[in-house]
């Protein structure tokens, strides 16, 4: 005997339908690369957390560090400037805001 006697919730297929979304919005603008995949990553976790604390007021940790092992994906991927590069580009606008 299955347990969803009543029917499932209109969650689930809500929160599938914000999956869904976010995803072809993220393929449509990256493509199918790697950064897509972290991005991607991120997105399900994001919804995965904003769910699970507006219903039991917990963050888990699992979600947590899926979180960031997208982000250090994402970072790989070549999205995010090195902080050395960063921190370079900074130092020449602060120059050129200076003359």
């Amino acid at each position: 005997m299955s347990r969803l006697q009543g029917g499932a919730s209109w969650r689930y297929p809500m929160i599938e339908l914000a999956c869904a979304l976010g995803t072809l919005l993220i393929v449509w603008r990256y493509g199918l690369t790697l950064e897509a995949l972290a991005m991607a990553g991120l997105w399900w976790g994001i919804v995965a957390l904003t769910v699970t604390d507006l219903e039991h007021y917990i963050i888990l940790d699992e979600v947590q560090i899926v979180l960031g092992l997208c982000g250090l994906l994402h970072a790989y991927a070549g999205a995010v400037p090195m902080a050395d590069v960063a921190l370079l580009r900074a130092h020449r606008i602060a120059d050129r805001a200076r003359t």
